[in-house]
């Protein structure tokens, strides 16, 4: 867990991992994250994209930490490399291999721009063969006070839908809304989400605010951006915009992670598969 009081440009967040698990096979790893960026004085601004989807291979990325100043700019281009063919032939098509890779990118980055505070970067992967699919889920952590890199690699249980990770300064509320909201609703991909968008909206955490920002990988093909659909308005990629602004394929989302058009109606005929 972050520390609340932290030196300098006190960039944190809210931030929730979990997987999606049918009857059969996992069908979805999800990354939410809220949209503030804090600062020592007491100011803070709710326009912070702090997710991120390369757009031609599996993979998709969250920042938080003390300073995301550095992520904040490193991110896209790590991305950016993917999409033009950078990794390697040998590493491209293990998800362990592009995970490896992403760290060694990051640590290059890094050591061409030293200073600045500690953070993390979550990175979702996933390797697929025929009908089966495997997602992997690390988390790279820059420790600012020993200039050193660490690595966790996390548990995805493959048999049950499940939330892998609550992180970041609001993380301890995030969590304590999604137990109330599993009991309720059950382990799946709904309760998550609507937790994680409750602990935004009860404002426990100062550190964290503004709107909800969501990605998915699934089974096939690559990561997505979801747009959202909330009682304070409609959002992509953490900040307000009406529906036509984003792009034409954008898949909605309400506050339960219901499928839902532009207009927020309900999309019915939607397999219920989507959402668990």
């Amino acid at each position: 867990m972050i520390a609340f009081k932290l030196p300098g440009a006190n960039h944190v967040t809210s931030f929730l991992a979990w997987l999606a698990v049918d009857s059969r096979k996992a069908t979805q790893l999800y990354f939410a994250s809220d949209s503030r960026r804090s600062f020592a004085s007491g100011d803070y601004f709710d326009d912070c994209e702090k997710l991120f989807v390369a757009s031609n291979s599996p993979d998709i990325f969250a920042m938080l930490g003390q300073d995301i100043g550095f992520p904040m700019e490193a991110l896209p281009k790590i991305c950016t490399l993917i999409d033009q063919g950078s990794i390697p032939h040998g590493l491209r098509a293990s998800l362990h291999g592009r995970t490896d890779w992403v760290l060694d990118q990051l640590k290059q980055m890094k050591a061409a721009r030293p200073g600045g505070g500690s953070f993390s970067v979550f990175h979702g992967s996933r390797h697929s063969w025929g009908n089966h699919a495997v997602f992997g889920l690390s988390k790279h952590t820059y420790v600012a006070c020993d200039d050193r890199w660490a690595n966790e690699d996390l548990d995805l249980k493959m048999i049950e839908s499940h939330a892998i990770r609550c992180d970041g300064s609001g993380g301890v509320q995030v969590g304590r809304w999604i137990v109330n909201h599993t009991q309720l609703l059950g382990s799946v991909s709904r309760a998550y989400f609507a937790g994680f968008v409750v602990a935004l909206k009860e404002g426990e955490d100062k550190l964290s605010g503004g709107p909800p920002q969501l990605v998915g990988l699934g089974c096939v093909g690559n990561g997505r951006r979801y747009g959202l659909i909330t009682t304070a308005g409609t959002f992509f990629r953490g900040r307000h915009l009406t529906p036509g602004d984003a792009p034409a394929c954008t898949q909605w989302r309400d506050e339960l992670l219901e499928p839902v058009d532009h207009s927020g109606s309900s999309i019915r005929n939607r397999r219920r598969k989507v959402v668990r």
